[in-house]
């Protein structure tokens, strides 16, 4: 069986480092990023194609300097992202009504910090 990929995006190093171990248990290999940019870039490298994806699932923080999250995820599908957008995660302490909207409409899991390692785990299950 094909090990799982996480991409973890967030620009603080704690939430980042949480989010990393958290998937670890889970036996979940994890690609963590500080700042969209990065990330970005590095989706180029990893790229999906048409006979796979880069990543099984995406969380990634919502307000971060330079670019949102839902920004960023905007951005992966134009680069044709083939991570199914229930296996995309958008996390927060603070939501706009346009952003939780928008997220939901996307079909993007919601997650509000101080989010639950038990909802996270779920989420998990039901992607796979």
């Amino acid at each position: 069986m094909k090990a799982q990929v996480a991409v973890v995006l967030d620009d603080i190093e704690s939430c980042r480092t949480l989010l990393a171990d958290l998937l670890a248990e889970k036996q979940v290999q994890v690609r963590a990023y500080a700042d969209p940019e990065t990330c970005l870039n590095a989706c180029k490298k990893y790229k999906c194609s048409q006979y796979g994806r880069c990543a099984d699932f995406i969380l990634t923080d919502n307000r971060m300097p330079g670019m949102t999250g839902l920004d960023f995820l905007q951005q992966t599908q134009k680069m044709g992202c083939r991570i199914p957008d229930s296996c995309k995660a958008v996390i927060s302490g603070v939501w706009t009504k346009e952003d939780l909207e928008l997220a939901e409409k996307s079909g993007y899991r919601i997650f509000n910090k101080p989010y639950l390692i038990d909802a996270i785990y779920t989420w998990l299950d039901e992607c796979e």
